[in-house]
């Protein structure tokens, strides 16, 4: 620890890093390709390896569904705010 910082937050530093590195090459991999390109590799994918389609399929809907909720969530809150009266409830 000659840098000063805990060990947690070079773990996570280190992770954010990787997880940007990775979601910065797969934009670039999305923009040079067509949308019907991207559509013939998820397929050539999924034939490949069904397991772990599969398994990201299902990873991807829980977190859109997670997602999803809430906004929902955080939408009804506000409008309820809203009909009370609640001070510093913002409009929109």
């Amino acid at each position: 620890m000659a840098s000063g910082e805990a060990p947690e937050q070079g773990l996570a530093t280190d992770l954010a890093r990787q997880v940007s590195s990775y979601l910065e090459r797969v934009g670039g991999w999305l923009e040079d390709r067509e949308p019907g390109d991207v559509l013939d590799e998820v397929s050539r994918f999924a034939r490949r390896r069904p397991g772990a389609f599969l398994a990201i399929a299902a990873g991807l809907g829980l977190v859109a569904g997670r997602v999803a909720r809430s906004l929902k969530d955080e939408l009804l809150v506000r409008r309820h705010r809203r009909r009370r009266g609640v001070p510093g409830a913002r409009r929109g």
